[in-house]
């Protein structure tokens, strides 16, 4: 594979870390669509060990339900959107899969036990993506051609998976948030589409600054925590020459109560900030999917991530050939 590989350091010998800014060969232009985005998971895959409790202690669930509520509305809207499907809950699925191939989404890959790559060895993370693209791909009969870190865990810190995630024969990825958080971030990533030395296409999740702060928007907690008028705001101060990239997750449609603290559930990774996480995981959950459906109504006309990364991935794959042959 041709391109910059990010060493990853071993114990007792600190390496310096690669700049992103080092990873990227080129900007890209995909002009302004609005692209829509739904990460596919449950409440009780917060943290790993969260899909073998709810095997093993039988954990209620309305992951089926949320998604059939989500492609009604994309149907209702004349939407086409990106799944990235969880592939350990993919065989529960199998008729919204149906409905996603028949309906015109985009599947693609959210990995397959929701693992933090920021608390993943390589091996595990290359193991975990290329099961859940293999998983995806058995189950749709389709090419599986994009990927979604779970947690957005693509970060200054696990830039060796760029490389893990290429590997695995992925065209695009839809991880990197240009910001800096307690959890995740690569701040100094372009704002916009770019191509990588590996040959990944990076679509970032957007974020607008204000006041001189930067503030992810359009999606997840950021589209629950904020009065809608801020999202509009921020939406229209965005650079209008890039990309909106919406998300949202299927468990956001859930009540409040269902969480793994609040049912009892004790897993290590529960213990992580479990005040900070349990209230961005939970709060104001009643109002996601109004406040979506309003950004899809007001950015139109929604489509697959896939949709607009098809004629640069084809250009990717010509470079990359006639530099082989040279």
């Amino acid at each position: 594979m041709n391109g910059r590989v990010v060493h990853v350091p071993t114990p007792g010998r600190k390496l310096p870390r690669v700049p992103y800014a080092d990873l990227v060969e080129e900007e890209l232009d995909f002009g302004a669509p609005t692209l829509v985005s739904v990460d596919v998971e449950d409440y009780y895959h917060e943290v790993p060990g969260g899909e073998e409790v709810f095997l093993r202690r039988g954990l209620p669930s309305n992951l089926a339900r949320n998604t059939d509520r989500l492609l009604d509305l994309f149907a209702e809207r004349d939407v086409n959107a990106t799944f990235f499907v969880l592939s350990c809950a993919a065989p529960r699925l199998l008729s919204q899969l149906d409905r996603m191939v028949d309906e015109g989404h985009e599947i693609a890959c959210h990995g397959h036990a929701h693992g933090r790559a920021t608390w993943m060895k390589p091996r595990e993370f290359r193991e975990d993506i290329r099961r859940a693209k293999g998983t995806l791909e058995d189950l749709t009969g389709q090419e599986v051609r994009g990927y979604r870190a779970p947690y957005f865990a693509v970060t200054e810190r696990t830039l060796w998976a760029v490389d893990e995630i290429r590997a695995a024969g992925f065209v695009y990825d839809s991880s990197v948030c240009p910001v800096k958080n307690f959890a995740y971030g690569i701040p100094d990533a372009p704002e916009g589409p770019h191509r990588l030395t590996n040959g990944l296409i990076e679509i970032p999740l957007p974020r607008t600054k204000l006041l001189g702060y930067r503030f992810m928007v359009a999606g997840g907690f950021y589209l629950r925590a904020y009065p809608f008028w801020l999202t509009k705001l921020l939406l229209r101060l965005r650079d209008r020459s890039l990309p909106r990239v919406f998300y949202i997750h299927t468990w956001e449609l859930d009540e409040k109560r269902l969480n793994l603290w609040d049912l009892g559930v004790d897993l290590p990774g529960l213990r992580w900030k479990p005040r900070v996480m349990k209230w961005i995981t939970t709060y104001n959950r009643a109002v996601a999917l109004e406040r979506y459906d309003k950004l899809l109504s007001r950015w139109r006309p929604g489509a697959p991530i896939g949709s607009a990364v098809r004629a640069p991935a084809r250009a990717v794959e010509l470079s990359v050939a006639h530099k082989r042959s040279a």
